[in-house]
């Protein structure tokens, strides 16, 4: 199906809008998301295609959720 990708996802460009395809999955489980090919250039759909490094994944691991420092504890 096709689809719009609704969020922003650090440390990307702008995600918000991408065109995407959405393939539904049996058994409950969550559906998978492509960004589409008008979106060649963009990095999401580089790094969908071709896949990251564990280093660039530790990167955007330590950027994006280890550095929430500032943020106060979730105290549930």
């Amino acid at each position: 199906m096709f689809g719009w990708l609704c969020n922003r996802l650090p440390p990307y460009p702008d995600t918000l809008e991408l065109q995407t395809s959405v393939m539904l999955q049996d058994d409950r489980q969550r559906p998978l998301v492509w960004v589409n090919r008008v979106h060649a250039e963009h990095p999401l759909y580089i790094d969908q295609r071709e896949g990251i490094t564990t280093e660039r994944l530790g990167g955007i691991y330590a950027s994006e959720i280890c550095a929430g420092g500032d943020k106060p504890a979730n105290r549930g």
